[in-house]
């Protein structure tokens, strides 16, 4: 039996998570952490009697649950395997110390290799049994794609964005969307965060540099796929292509890592009506109108300071705009002024970069204070 624990259970992929779980036999669910959402865990706890602790802000009361309010404590019970679903930058550390313990990492958490990329593979390879394979349908899709070809062949490494709502409208229109409208994904079901960042485009911006970091390349591209179906590429030397295909489903993509990299059914799982016309749509995304796009190829071929500098400026921005602190449109020029005036070096431990972190933070707060 393997023994597994999800961190950030009650976000959108560890709910997901958690339905594949009830399902997959080979799984002992040991331990679970959320944040604040009491209901959600108690709800958990009904339906894994497996469950030996919890972690979350305030203690509920549970018997024969072990509490805690440090999420990192969690670590000291038995578990091999663990998916870190925590968002945003608090998810570096849980990510570092299972790596530290040798953990088998199913990794939601994009922020871990968009801050410390070299950190982490400089980890991996000194404790050699720890892995990480990646909860999100492009890196997936590339992880998938790449098994079994020689990296010689390949010209470059493709994922692809949906564009989010509002794709097709300049950016002088977006100064005009409604606070509703950026919540209105036309392809996926998500988190309020992820679905901000991908009406921004953030989201791909970070993935972008997520997958420059975690396949250890610079060849990197971004296309537009509107209908969500295709999620990654290989271009070949001859100019030739290979891609991951699939509807929009994370459990899909959970599915194959909790099952040995296997593409093993599911319940409830979503099938292709080929009786229908399949669109592939295609195209470049217009880098001086996507600006953060064009600031992650900038991050990509700098050191870790800037791409910190871009995930903490989004983190506070997302949060500004949640609470109606700023405008939609703020959320860019807020992110990409902070960019464009932070240091460039590398940060080589995780303490460098959680002070250089919450620096830029308070930085991105006095910005938007002063607009």
């Amino acid at each position: 039996m393997k023994k597994i624990a999800v961190f950030g259970a009650t976000g959108s992929v560890g709910l997901q998570a958690l339905s594949l779980l009830r399902e997959n036999r080979d799984y002992e669910l040991v331990c679970v952490s959320a944040y604040t959402n009491k209901m959600a865990i108690k709800k958990i706890i009904k339906k894994f009697d497996s469950i030996k602790a919890i972690s979350l802000r305030d203690f509920i009361g549970v018997k024969n649950i072990h509490e805690h309010n440090n999420i990192l404590d969690l670590f000291a019970y038995d578990f091999d395997y663990i998916i870190n679903a925590v968002s945003g930058f608090a998810g570096l550390k849980i990510t570092l110390k299972a790596i530290e313990e040798n953990k088998i990492i199913f990794l939601a958490n994009k922020e871990s290799y968009v801050t410390a990329g070299k950190l982490i593979n400089d980890l991996l390879k000194k404790y050699t049994q720890a892995k990480i394979f990646p909860l999100d349908s492009e890196h997936a899709g590339l992880f998938q794609l790449l098994k079994n070809e020689k990296s010689e062949d390949i010209k470059e490494l493709i994922i692809t964005a949906s564009g989010g709502p509002f794709l097709n409208k300049s950016l002088d229109e977006t100064k005009y969307v409604s606070y509703d409208e950026v919540f209105k994904h036309p392809t996926w079901t998500m988190g309020k965060k992820i679905t901000i960042d991908s009406a921004t485009m953030f989201n791909k911006a970070l993935e972008i540099i997520e997958a420059s970091n975690m396949f250890q390349t610079k060849n990197i591209n971004v296309l537009v796929q509107p209908q969500s179906l295709v999620h990654a590429m290989l271009k070949f030397n001859d100019d030739s292509y290979k891609m991951s295909f699939s509807l929009p489903d994370m459990q899909q993509v959970i599915s194959y890592f909790l099952n040995d990299c296997r593409f093993h059914s599911f319940f409830n799982q979503k099938n292709i009506d080929f009786s229908k016309m399949i669109n592939f749509s295609l195209q470049a995304i217009d880098r001086e109108r996507f600006i953060p796009i064009k600031l992650a190829f900038d991050a990509i071929n700098s050191f870790n300071s800037k791409a910190i500098s871009l995930n903490a400026a989004n983190e506070v921005c997302v949060s500004a705009f949640i609470a109606k602190k700023i405008k939609f449109y703020q959320i860019t020029e807020v992110v990409a002024e902070v960019y464009k005036n932070s240091v460039n070096k590398e940060l080589k431990n995780y303490t460098e970069i959680s002070k250089f972190h919450e620096a830029i933070c308070q930085k991105t707060l006095l910005s938007i204070e002063n607009i």
